[in-house]
């Protein structure tokens, strides 16, 4: 079968389709291609991955776990050579845990039948990655230091090996250990330096602990690596107008800014930040002698206050488009008052 071509919109579609009437009518062909298109882009939407791939599961033919196939699955044959048919029960097995709730059952089987062909099919005794596979059951069953024990054993073999190295992070994550989260973190970016996800969520973790400076280094790092993404620009000028001080707020603007530019002004969060920036550096910063009085900081603020007034502009035509009734309560909330002279 060649390669599906889809767009994110496309999924959602058929994912409303298939929530609607595709379940209940057990549409298999759509289940099959939607599985499919998850796998493609690489989404994590368990609920519906899971009930796709037990209705597909129930309708696979037989021939189609042929140990050749199955072998190909399980041990990295090139995608184009591969049935899309023959990852369901990986990948379904995958989707139970991670509505464990109510699926740890059905993944204990779905591991079950895993197991059974690999280990006594397939004669793959020591399978790294059906133990992988056993350590996010041993997770989702709340076994953490039995799912380390796997994810170490793997590691002695394979010490790069991404998955488990991600899966180490969870753990620490579940156990709400932060600062073994955050070595686990730093150890893969040490590997694994251009993953922008792993960057961007070790930011998240210096940022909750109002490590500013740690959560700037690594949202300035996602912006290396993806510098279209305006959600990168708006972090680093929250993390730097939470440091405040005069060059920090006006660098914060900068960034602001330039989230407003590349989400075309549809950044609502990055539009206040432009004026709460704004009114932190008149407020604290206008009448200092040491920040302003000179030529530069002044054509900073110049600069600050334009962008400010600008983002006013743009956040009351947003609402009046959108939300009429709020109109008055934002123009309250974003007016500009003027800087002591």
């Amino acid at each position: 079968m060649d390669t599906i071509r889809s767009t994110i919109p496309q999924v959602n579609d058929l994912e409303e389709y298939l929530t609607s009437t595709g379940f209940a009518k057990k549409d298999v062909k759509n289940c099959a291609l939607f599985l499919q298109m998850i796998e493609e882009h690489k989404l994590r939407r368990s609920a519906s991955t899971f009930r796709a791939g037990e209705i597909v599961l129930e309708h696979t033919n037989e021939k189609l776990r042929k140990r050749s196939f199955l072998t190909k699955i399980l041990f990295g044959s090139s995608p184009s050579t591969v049935n899309k048919h023959l990852i369901l029960l990986e990948q379904t097995f995958i989707a139970s845990l991670d509505t464990s709730s109510t699926n740890l059952k059905r993944a204990l089987e779905l591991f079950n039948e895993l197991k059974a062909i690999v280990e006594e099919t397939l004669g793959q005794k020591n399978s790294q990655r059906l133990k992988r596979l056993e350590g996010m059951l041993l997770e989702a069953s709340g076994e953490f230091d039995k799912a380390m024990e796997h994810y170490d054993a793997i590691l002695e073999d394979q010490p790069t090996e991404q998955r488990v190295m991600k899966r180490r992070i969870a753990v620490f994550e579940s156990q709400n250990d932060t600062k073994k989260c955050l070595e686990a973190l730093n150890k893969y970016l040490d590997v694994f330096m251009d993953d922008v996800e792993a960057w961007e969520h070790a930011g998240k973790i210096y940022a909750k602990l109002f490590m500013h400076e740690q959560a700037i280094f690594c949202f300035e790092e996602c912006i290396c690596s993806a510098p279209s993404n305006y959600h990168h620009h708006r972090r680093v000028a929250e993390q730097l107008y939470a440091l405040g001080g005069f060059d920090n707020l006006r660098r914060a603007s900068m960034y602001y800014a330039a989230a407003i530019d590349m989400s075309t002004g549809a950044d609502v969060r990055a539009l206040y930040g432009c004026i709460l920036t704004r009114n932190t550096l008149v407020k604290n910063h206008a009448g200092s002698s040491n920040d302003s009085s000179n030529s530069n900081g002044k054509n900073s603020i110049e600069a600050v206050e334009n962008l400010a007034a600008a983002a006013a502009e743009r956040l009351e035509q947003m609402y009046a488009i959108k939300q009429e009734e709020l109109l008055g309560i934002v123009r309250q909330t974003v007016k500009v008052k003027e800087a002591k002279k």
